[in-house]
């Protein structure tokens, strides 16, 4: 009955949604909704995303894809004054897009100037208007007709020198022969071009002076383009006089640390002169000259290795570039501006001496603040606050130390193992103290000349220590790391991380320690056991998304790691004996020994409207041996959650097929995970967005187990064992933070008997599963 009155409430709503399409009432005579916008056209070779950008109106969103009710909203409040209908519409009305021919027409023709770009000269664009009632359709009848290739390239230029440097680059060249004309690669070959003559000593030297000629003064649809680089002129005597392109090399480098464009001094500052060994050549130096007011507060040697630019070097903007992120990575700067001063006289080697001014203005050396968020562990909601005191150049080495005082609350599922008549919202309490140091620099015990200026990584020391109270246990985590990081170009970090090491003592209550010796299951006891993690840590990170643009981007994480190497090379070195139960120890502690690793790949196509497809997949292995049977439980891998497979609470799918024989145990842990998700992206109203969305995956056990039958990875059944899960997402998203309400329902599932594992048809209403979460699950 109860579901009946669900259905009743669900068609009572359809009613009202429809009842509110009705917006042709609103509509003057000469108004017509635009509802959508084709573009058709006869060469597949065209695709039409991007012909899709040039079109200046886009169709009036609606709600749920479907429902024109928005517009009815904003027409039925538009007129009222109130604060909270204004507030309504705002947020829950659309205004309509209506037709308007002229800015059709002008898409058209921007279309088609795109088109001639890309070669097609004779390119037709037709506009068909189909009319519905009153709402209206557009087509866009695009005739590209045939393409021009390219027959001939060549470079032409009076300063040979530069000709023949550009030679010696040919084989990277955008432009070749036999392929279609496309003036956007004339474009980037000039900013190619551009770029190798700014790296080898042409500070003067921009993309204006290239310049193309193209004759397709041609009768089988083909043309010739000449690149020509112009020469400078200068003005003498009312006349102009070309000259060729000079060469510059740097001179003086002149740093200031400290530099405050409002303040004034009536004393002059002190100099001092430092050298650094060049990289360029073995037993060269660097030299710099620091400028400075009172107190030099940064060591200048840790400023000099952070800067490419060195005396008697060519101009170089890729070293300009580098000397700019590098010293931007300071924490201690909020400003760096980097200047050049001309010479007019030429030196001996006949380049201009180019004079730089490194001017680095400081940002508050310490600073404190109050942090608190919402946290959301794979669905268990909770509150943080954070206390964080930081210092900016704490060793006068542009270090970030960073101590952070914290306390959480949550709210946790409990197994059935874990009694307990705690009726709390939050039943979970943590308090931690996190330390951290980042240098900008590299630290080692080997000499830093083994490694280039532009490889050297920043390091990374972190210690922390949580304790953590549950009704049934106590928990005290303490942390140490040390490791580096460093960029792989815009988009690449690495991270490594030799020393990583984790110790974890837990307390059981007297109540809880009896329920876990009634257990037969290992891994479920061994998680509230005391352990230690030695491990070594590689991370790789590549994410090609912007922020606040709404294009495609790639994101890929790989993670590896492998623990207990060393602590059973010390015990084997010191002939250490196995403990009573079967394992060696460690201070006295067991330690872990396994190996992990994992891949994340997720791609994002956009379309327009604010519409986009995402897919991820993830890829996960892990292999205990020597001192460890299984996985320690915080480095096991877990399906179902709000950011995973969302028909299943989270550590509640698998391993494999396997079939609960009791009550929900609460252990669905895996050594090996596959799984894949899609959604498709949709707006709704205002902030309000939407999401479609299917999940398949499991987590597997390498080995065969009594405890959990059918739970290992078979390579010619595994796909039997695939879950399969869909829904429906409602996200709000505020720009600064996204609130999200995933419903789902299970489609298959492998923990019933083969043959009976479809089970979308057997779904009820109560089935759904909810999954609230902060920002997007991928």
């Amino acid at each position: 009955m109860k579901v009946n009155k669900i259905y009743l409430v669900l068609i009572g709503l359809l009613l009202i949604l429809l009842s509110a399409c009705n917006v042709s009432k609103h509509l003057a005579d000469d108004e017509f909704l635009l509802q959508k916008n084709s573009i058709i056209h006869t060469d597949k070779s065209i695709r039409s995303a991007p012909l899709e950008d040039y079109l200046s109106q886009q169709p009036t969103p609606k709600f749920l894809g479907f429902f024109y009710s928005n517009v009815g909203i904003y027409y039925a409040l538009k007129d009222k004054k109130s604060g909270f209908d204004r507030w309504l519409m705002k947020l829950f009305g659309t205004e309509p897009v209506f037709l308007d021919k002229f800015a059709a027409q002008e898409s058209a023709r921007q279309m088609k100037s795109f088109l001639y770009n890309l070669s097609y000269f004779n390119a037709e664009i037709d506009i068909n208007y189909n009319y519905k009632g009153k709402k209206v359709n557009i087509e866009y009848l695009v005739d590209p007709h045939k393409p021009y290739l390219i027959n001939h390239f060549e470079w032409r230029s009076s300063d040979t020198t530069l000709l023949h440097k550009i030679d010696q680059i040919s084989g990277e060249s955008y432009i070749t022969t036999n392929q279609v004309y496309n003036s956007y690669k004339l474009d980037s070959e000039r900013d190619r071009i551009t770029d190798y003559l700014r790296s080898n000593g042409y500070y003067r030297f921009n993309k204006h002076y290239i310049e193309y000629a193209i004759d397709t003064a041609f009768n089988n649809h083909s043309l010739s383009i000449v690149g020509k680089i112009n020469l400078p002129t200068t003005v003498l005597k009312n006349k102009s006089k070309e000259q060729k392109h000079q060469l510059y090399s740097l001179r003086d480098i002149y740093i200031y640390p400290n530099y405050d464009p409002l303040s004034v001094f009536n004393y002059a500052p002190d100099t001092l002169m430092v050298n650094i060994p060049s990289e360029k050549e073995e037993g060269t130096f660097d030299r710099y000259h620091f400028i400075y007011y009172n107190i030099l507060k940064i060591r200048p040697k840790v400023i000099g290795k952070s800067i490419f630019l060195g005396r008697n070097a060519l101009f170089n903007v890729e070293e300009l570039k580098r000397s700019y992120q590098k010293l931007n990575q300071f924490p201690i700067f909020k400003y760096v501006n980097i200047t050049f001063a001309e010479d007019s006289i030429l030196d001996k080697n006949k380049t201009l001496p180019l004079d730089v001014t490194i001017r680095l203005s400081r940002a508050k050396t310490q600073s404190y603040t109050i942090e608190t968020d919402v946290t959301n562990t794979s669905g268990d909601l909770g509150l943080r606050g954070n206390l964080v005191y930081s210092n900016r150049n704490l060793f006068r080495g542009g270090e970030l130390v960073s101590l952070r005082l914290s306390t959480a609350m949550e709210s946790r599922a409990y197994s059935n193992y874990e009694n307990t008549n705690d009726n709390l919202l939050f039943n979970t309490i943590e308090y931690g103290l996190y330390l951290s140091l980042r240098t900008p620099n590299f630290l080692a015990p080997v000499k830093h000349k083994l490694l280039p200026k532009y490889l050297a990584p920043r390091s990374i020391f972190q210690l922390s220590y949580n304790y953590q109270t549950r009704p049934s246990y106590e928990r005290h985590l303490g942390i140490t790391s040390f490791g580096y990081e460093w960029d792989m170009g815009k988009n690449g970090l690495h991270r490594l991380f030799p020393i990583d090491l984790s110790i974890i003592k837990i307390f059981p209550s007297s109540e809880f320690q009896a329920n876990l010796d009634t257990l037969t299951n290992i891994r479920y006891k061994d998680q509230y056991t005391d352990h230690l993690i030695a491990a070594l840590k590689y991370n790789l990170t590549y994410n090609t998304q912007k922020s606040n643009k709404w294009e495609d981007f790639t994101y890929l994480l790989f993670r590896f790691e492998v623990a207990g190497n060393l602590a059973s090379l010390v015990n084997d070195m010191s002939k250490a004996e196995l403990s009573t139960e079967g394992y060696y120890t460690l201070f006295g502690i067991r330690y872990a020994q396994y190996v992990r690793g994992e891949l994340d790949y997720r791609h994002f196509y956009a379309i327009p409207n604010k519409q986009g497809f995402i897919y991820r997949a993830i890829l996960g292995l892990g292999v205990p041996y020597g001192n460890s049977s299984a996985l320690p439980f915080e480095k096991g891998f877990y399906a179902g959650g709000a950011n995973g497979m969302r028909g299943w609470a989270y550590r509640t799918l698998g391993p494999g097929g396997y079939a609960e024989t009791n009550l929900n145990e609460f252990d669905k842990m895996g050594e090996i995970k596959l799984e894949a998700s899609f959604e498709y992206r949709f707006p709704i109203i205002r902030y309000l967005k939407g999401a479609l969305f299917a999940d398949v995956g499991n987590v597997w056990l390498l080995q065969e187990s009594e405890l959990f039958p059918d739970g290992h990875f078979q390579l010619s059944n595994f796909t039997s064992q695939l879950a399969v899960d869909g829904g429906l997402g409602f996200r709000f998203d505020f720009e600064f933070f996204i609130i999200r309400l995933d419903a789902a329902i299970k489609f298959r599932d492998p923990a019933k008997p083969a043959g009976s594992r479809i089970v979308v048809d057997q779904t009820h209403f109560s089935d759904i599963f909810w999954n609230f979460g902060i920002g997007y699950p991928f």
